[in-house]
């Protein structure tokens, strides 16, 4: 299900808005996607597990264009995460406070109860 922030409320959101098909995320968890569109601009920063691996997309674009072709996953690690937020060297909009108590859940009891207690069930 995953935690989907302002203009974003769906996995379907995110692959529409990306440009991708669904089949790229088959067997990923969604824990966060936030997609902000004001004053004819837009950023989107989502956080998703697969395979026991956490991966980062950060996307931006002026009026002409959207998020198509920006689709790059990267593999980041939980702690360096947590540094960015605890650093305030997190520079997405996305809430950090949230963020960060997700991350430690995840950094304390794991993906499958973070999963759970946050309601970003599978």
């Amino acid at each position: 299900m995953g935690l989907y922030l302002n203009d974003f409320s769906s996995l379907t959101d995110v692959v529409s808005n990306y440009g991708i098909s669904h089949q790229e995320l088959e067997g990923a968890n969604m824990i966060l996607a936030d997609y902000t569109y004001e004053n004819y601009e837009g950023s989107s920063y989502v956080l998703f597990e697969k395979d026991g691996k956490l991966y980062e997309v950060s996307g931006s674009h002026c009026s002409c264009y959207g998020l198509e072709n920006q689709w790059e996953p990267e593999e980041v690690l939980l702690e360096e995460l947590i540094k960015r937020i605890d650093t305030n060297s997190f520079h997405h909009g996305t809430n950090k406070d949230e963020l960060g108590e997700i991350l430690r859940y995840i950094q304390l009891a794991g993906i499958d109860a973070a999963l759970v207690l946050f309601n970003l069930d599978r």
